[in-house]
């Protein structure tokens, strides 16, 4: 039911009552609303019904969302910085050009979404479940997505500087091009993505198992690596000076035209199992391919 914008006032108070439980409170119904332009910072929506609701270009900043059904809504270059959609139900929702700064998706379920140019630096969406979603060309640095499951999802030419995806399971996702450096990818499971050309100097990779992810032509300057479950995987023709391997899964991992000067605490046996080429130059500076008992695993200084 389309809510008609002069009885919007009335029914925001009516989901007031509902939420504190006073006598003749109703359930906030805004199913379809077109609340484009408004200006509603502080809006308390929570547990709202907002089905195909319309708020393209509205100033939502600190607007309260958590446990609101959102599908199909529209929240386009709105002014979200500071909302919280704690726990949300969020599929199909356009957030393209949104300001999401520091925004809250904590345990929300978002699905097929477009958060593409979106500003989300410090957002937080801890615990989230999201598949199918666009966040290309979005700023995520600082944000946080620790232990989410993030599934076919796009990140391309996203911002991820000091991004957390700490415990997070990550799969078959695109970060092509993504660029940040002191990313935290620790403890995570990347499964079957694709980071070919992705800068993230710095960034730490500690504990995760990578299995199947591509690093092709990547950016990986002084990166922790460091008990990394990372057999079979593509480094082909990535930079890696300076990055930690120690205890690091490496068996049949491809560093073919790889650039591994100066990489740390790699052993003869970690770079036997590896694949190397002519074109590989090995951590003492030389180039491969690397023969066992040469020392070359051994890090030329900086």
């Amino acid at each position: 039911m389309a809510v008609q914008q002069k009885r919007f006032r009335q029914l925001l108070q009516l989901h007031a009552d509902w939420l504190e439980q006073r006598p003749g409170g109703v359930r906030g119904n805004f199913a379809g609303g077109v609340f484009n332009d408004m200006k509603l910072p502080k809006a308390d929506f929570r547990k709202a019904l907002l089905q195909g609701a319309c708020f393209v270009q509205a100033d939502l900043a600190g607007a309260n969302f958590a446990g609101a059904i959102l599908d199909g809504a529209d929240f386009r270059q709105a002014e979200g910085n500071g909302a919280d959609f704690t726990g949300a139900r969020i599929d199909r929702v356009r957030f393209d050009g949104a300001d999401l700064a520091g925004a809250t998706f904590s345990e929300a379920v978002i699905q097929r979404t477009d958060f593409r140019k979106a500003r989300m630096a410090k957002s937080q969406l801890i615990e989230s479940q999201i598949h199918d979603s666009d966040f290309s060309d979005t700023n995520l640095n600082s944000a946080n997505f620790n232990q989410a499951a993030i599934t076919n999802c796009k990140f391309g030419d996203a911002a991820t500087e000091g991004t957390l995806f700490y415990h997070a399971r990550l799969d078959a996702c695109n970060f092509a091009a993504t660029m940040g450096s002191g990313a935290n990818f620790s403890n995570s499971k990347i499964h079957n993505c694709n980071f070919t050309r992705a800068e993230l100097p710095d960034s730490r990779f500690y504990r995760a198992n990578i299995v199947g992810t591509n690093f092709f032509r990547a950016q990986l300057r002084d990166c922790d690596f460091r008990e990394t479950v990372a057999a079979g995987i593509d480094f082909s023709a990535s930079t890696l000076c300076g990055s930690r391997f120690t205890g690091a899964n490496l068996y049949a991992a491809d560093f073919r035209s790889a650039n591994l000067r100066s990489a740390r605490e790699m052993t003869s046996d970690q770079l036997g199992q590896a694949r190397t080429s002519d074109e590989t130059i090995l951590p003492n500076g030389k180039n491969g391919p690397y023969m066992k008992k040469s020392g070359a695993e051994k890090a030329a200084p900086r």
